[in-house]
C-alpha cells in the first residue's frame, strides 16, 4: 500500500474494520470512496502519490467510525462527507490561478498557509461532499437514507470548519510579515515563521528550562523579551547558546532583579566580550560563559571547507550553503 504507512495501514484496517462492523459493507464502500478519490487527487495535484500516516488516517475516518459503531448511518455520512470536501477542496485548490485568501480576513497568503481557501478550492470541495452525499443516499439502508442537501451541507461545514481552525488554532506558526498562519515550523513564507505569541507562552510557562538554539534573523531579534519571561515560571532557567540579540537583555535585568526568573545560562550576549562592569555579573545565580557553546576545531573544519573546496572546482554543488531567504 504506497498510499499509507506502517502505521497508517494498521490505522485503516481499524477504521474500516470498525466502519464494516457498524454499517456493513455499505459504510465500507462508502468510506473506500473517499480514501480511494482523495489519494488520486493528491496523486494528480501533487505528482506523487500521498504517504498517510496513522494521525492522518484517525484524523480522516475517525469521527465516522466512532458515528458508526453507534449504528449512525447519517452522522458517519456527514462526517465521511465533511473529510471529502476538504480533502478535494485542498488538492483541487492547488490548480487555483489565483491565491488564497485566509478564510478569517479575506487577506491573500501564499499557499499551504493554514485557514487559506480559494474559489476553486471551495467549488472542488462541494463536489466533493455532493459525490459523498450521493453514494450515501445509494448505499444507505431503507429507511435511513439521509437527503442530499443535507449530507452536502454537513460536509461543507465541516470543510469550512477546518479551514477555521486551521486559520486559528490548528496554526501554531506565523509569518511576521503578513500573519499568515502554518501548522509546520519549517515553513518559510514571506520570512521564516515562528511560533505565535499564544502557542510561545503556553510553552514557555510549562518549562522547567528554555534553551535557545536559534539563528539570529530578523524573524528571531527580540524574541525572547519582557512578555516572554513574564510567561516562565519563577523558578525557571534561561539558557542562551544562540545570539545575545534574541534576548532582550534590559527585560531580562528586570526579571533577575526581580526575582522572577530560577537563574541565566549566557553564553553570548548583545556586547560580546561583556563589559566587566555589566549587571549581569552581579547576580550569583546567572552562569557566564565566554561563547564556547559550540566550539569548531581546525580538524572539523578542515574536512568540511577541502570538501567543499573539491566540490566548487568540480562545479558539484557546495553542501552547508546559506539560505538567504531564511537568513542562515
Amino acid at each position: 500500500m504506497r498510499w499509507l504507512t506502517r502505521d497508517g495501514l494498521i490505522a485503516a484496517c481499524a477504521v474500516g474494520a470498525g466502519t464494516t462492523w457498524g454499517l456493513g459493507w455499505g459504510g465500507l464502500a462508502l468510506l473506500g470512496a473517499f480514501l480511494l478519490s482523495g489519494s488520486l487527487l493528491t496523486q494528480v495535484a501533487q505528482r506523487q502519490g500521498p504517504r498517510r500516516t496513522a494521525r492522518q488516517v484517525v484524523a480522516n475516518g475517525g469521527v465516522a467510525t466512532v458515528a458508526a459503531l453507534f449504528g449512525a448511518w447519517s452522522a458517519a455520512s456527514g462526517a465521511i462527507a465533511a473529510a471529502a470536501a476538504d480533502t478535494w477542496a485542498t488538492e483541487i485548490g492547488a490548480f487555483s490561478p489565483f491565491p488564497p485568501r485566509l478564510i478569517t480576513s479575506g487577506r491573500r497568503v501564499s499557499r499551504g498557509t493554514s485557514g487559506g481557501i480559494t474559489a476553486l478550492g471551495t467549488l472542488g470541495g462541494v463536489t466533493g461532499a455532493l459525490m459523498i452525499a450521493w453514494l450515501a443516499h445509494a448505499l444507505a439502508p431503507r429507511g435511513v437514507a439521509p437527503g442530499l442537501a443535507t449530507l452536502t451541507g454537513a460536509g461543507v461545514a465541516g470543510m469550512l470548519a477546518d479551514s477555521l481552525l486551521g486559520a486559528t488554532l490548528q496554526g501554531k506558526y506565523q509569518c511576521p510579515a503578513c500573519d499568515a498562519r502554518f501548522e509546520r515550523g519549517d515553513t518559510v513564507c514571506h520570512e521564516p515563521v515562528r511560533l505565535t505569541a499564544d502557542y510561545r507562552k503556553t510553552a514557555l510557562a510549562a518549562a522547567d528550562f528554555v534553551v535557545l538554539t536559534v539563528p539570529l534573523t530578523e524573524t528571531t531579534r527580540g524574541l525572547i523579551g519582557a512578555a516572554e519571561l513574564a510567561a516562565m515560571k519563577p523558578s525557571a532557567w534561561l539558557v542562551n547558546v544562540a545570539r545575545g540579540a534574541i534576548v532582550d537583555e534590559a527585560a531580562l535585568l528586570e526579571s533577575l532583579w526581580g526575582n522572577r526568573l530560577g537563574g541565566a545560562v549566557l553564553d553570548v550576549f548583545a556586547e560580546e566580550p561583556l563589559p566587566s562592569g555589566h549587571p549581569l555579573w552581579e547576580f550569583e545565580n546567572v552562569v557566564i560563559t565566554p561563547h564556547i557553546s559550540g566550539p569548531s576545531t581546525p580538524g572539523e573544519i578542515a574536512p568540511l571547507f577541502n570538501d567543499n573546496l573539491r566540490r566548487y572546482l568540480a562545479g558539484r554543488p557546495l553542501r552547508f550553503l546559506v539560505d538567504r531567504k531564511r537568513g542562515y
